[in-house]
């Protein structure tokens, strides 16, 4: 019985491995080969396949990003945090899990500083938004959870933020000179 992957090309794996890489490129930045990890698991998901996908391409970009949430959301070791409730305390055991990831604590503490520093000026459905993205939820994931109106508002709302952002730095730049 012959499975459908006996029949592909050389230059089809080829391009399929060059697809997921493009794919998995600046996604989970947390280590060097998490990249090459995300297109690794990519590719093994495309070869234990029953059937061969219709779309190809498609199908690697679409798993590349489930993919991404999914070891993303299993790397992950923090425990969620209500922002509603969030209290100063946090803080300690915030470093703490954070120090427990691939960073040391002195990088923690600055990255939290950072984030602190950046969300602080937003409101909280603004923070939610923005921490939802960065986990890697999508603009349609974030418009349900968050009540937005459509996926498109949702990236709508995230320019305007990046726009205030730019400014801010923009106009912290201009008072250091």
């Amino acid at each position: 019985m012959s499975r459908w992957q006996d029949d592909v090309t050389a230059e089809e794996w080829e391009s399929w491995q060059r697809i997921a890489r493009n794919a998995s490129h600046g996604r989970n930045r947390s280590s060097m080969n998490s990249s090459q990890d995300l297109s690794s698991n990519v590719i093994e998901k495309l070869l234990k396949e029953d059937n061969r996908p219709e779309n190809i391409e498609a199908w690697i970009w679409r798993v590349t990003r489930t993919t991404f949430i999914d070891m993303w959301r299993a790397r992950s070791k923090f425990t969620k945090v209500d922002i509603d409730n969030y209290q100063d305390e946090d803080d300690h055991q915030f470093l703490r899990q954070v120090s427990e990831t691939l960073m040391g604590p002195k990088t923690a503490y600055m990255l939290q500083e950072s984030v602190n520093e950046v969300l602080g000026f937003l409101s909280e459905k603004h923070q939610k938004l923005v921490l939802m993205y960065a986990a890697g939820f999508s603009p349609t994931e974030i418009a349900e959870e968050l009540a937005y109106g459509s996926p498109q508002a949702v990236s709508n709302q995230l320019r305007r933020i990046q726009d205030e952002l730019k400014e801010r730095m923009e106009s912290t730049d201009r008072y250091k000179l």
